[in-house]
This record gives structure tokens, sequence and C-alpha cells, in this order.
């Protein structure tokens, strides 16, 4: 299904812009995962481990490191985040 509108109940193809202009046929083939960058309380919540926790794992390697916005400002990307929480649920299960 294509992109839906905020307020269309209308989807739009993924080579139709939400201006009515074509976008390049390139673009339907384009992926479709969003990339959004989480700042901290948000990796928090999702994880539920503590900074100091999180920081100490990134320093070993054992969790996806931060990306660098702005000069005090830093954030993850959303799909390592999940991917590690993904990876971390399939760990702890038994394989059978």
């Amino acid at each position: 299904m294509g992109i839906v509108r905020a307020n269309s109940q209308y989807p739009l193809s993924l080579s139709q812009s939400p201006y009515g202009q074509e976008l390049p046929a390139k673009w339907d083939k384009m992926e479709t995962k969003t990339q959004c960058i989480w700042r901290l309380p948000t990796v928090k919540a999702r994880t539920g481990l503590a900074r100091s926790t999180l920081y100490e794992m990134i320093s070993r390697g054992a969790f996806p490191a931060q990306v660098r916005l702005g000069i005090r400002a830093v954030g993850w990307r959303a799909a390592e985040v999940e991917d590690w929480i993904i990876e971390r649920m399939a760990s702890s299960r038994p394989s059978t």
C-alpha cells in the first residue's frame, strides 16, 4: 500500500508526491524503512537500560554507537536500536 496523507483517505503511490508531482520511477524500488533518530530518553525507555549502562555497553561495542546531531546533542538510529532489541530477545529464548 502507498503512503497515506494525514488529511486524506486516499493512498498515494510511491511514484507520486503529496503535491501531485510525478517522482522518478526508481523511487518505487527504494527501501521504505523510515530513518529515525531517537534521543536518550527514548532509547532508555525502549531498552529498559540506564544511561550509564548504555554508555558502558557502547564502549564495549555491545550496543549501537550514538550519532552526533550537534555540538551537545547525540541520538541513536532507531533501526539499529530496534535490531539490537530483536537480537537480545532472540538470544534470550532457547532455540527449539
